[in-house]
């Protein structure tokens, strides 16, 4: 975390700059996606139109970011790939707090996490400034539940540094890399680790949180 990290709500050009940071990532420097797929530099796909995206930068540089998609009539992009059923899950064999969250909760309090990105060699740092963001979207719109098909860096990163992410799913591979279905419950993100305090200060989240 960088003194001069500011953590906003993506607009405008910032959002096309996050996918352009995702080509270059994705498709250049990962070889995940075939870059002819997308001849103007943008990694984009048919769910950015009901995403959020969250974005990170370090003075003018954006360093992290990620795309926060909401439940429409395409569902969520990867809940049938993954084979988990929201529909299901309340008789599933996973965390039992887990599995009475979503047995509980309407589709509209859960997005899915995807574009989960960073700055390669630092990207441990900006995990927690990610998770910042996502905790205070989450709060300030009433999102009770965050999915994810997380690659397994990701995934084992997340543990090391105390989020709780919880696997949901077998593991597969998908888009480059073999990745675990996850849920991460909005309530239970605040970390009782020495990042606490940082992670509850609101100085630098940049513009309006809130709907």
């Amino acid at each position: 975390m960088c003194n001069d990290v500011i953590i906003r709500i993506a607009k405008g050009g910032e959002i096309q700059d996050f996918k352009k940071f995702l080509f270059k990532t994705y498709c250049l420097d990962l070889g995940w996606h075939d870059p002819a797929k997308f001849p103007k530099g943008i990694f984009t796909d048919e769910y950015d139109e009901v995403s959020v995206f969250l974005v990170v930068y370090s003075g003018h540089q954006l360093i992290s970011g990620v795309r926060l998609v909401a439940d429409s009539e395409k569902g969520f992009p990867h809940e049938h790939v993954s084979m988990v059923s929201f529909t299901n899950m309340g008789n599933a064999n996973i965390d039992p707090k887990i599995r009475n969250a979503v047995k509980t909760a309407d589709r509209s309090k859960i997005m899915e996490i995807t574009r989960c990105i960073a700055e390669t060699k630092a990207r441990r740092v900006y995990m927690n400034d990610l998770m910042k963001a996502m905790y205070w979207f989450g709060v300030s719109n009433s999102i009770e539940i965050y999915f994810m098909v997380a690659d397994v860096k990701t995934f084992l990163l997340c543990h090391k540094l105390g989020f709780p992410v919880m696997p949901v799913g077998i593991p597969f591979f998908c888009e480059g890399s073999w990745t675990i279905p996850a849920i991460m419950l909005v309530a239970d993100m605040i970390p009782k680790n020495d990042i606490r305090q940082y992670f509850l200060d609101k100085s630098n989240l940049v513009g309006k949180w809130g709907k």
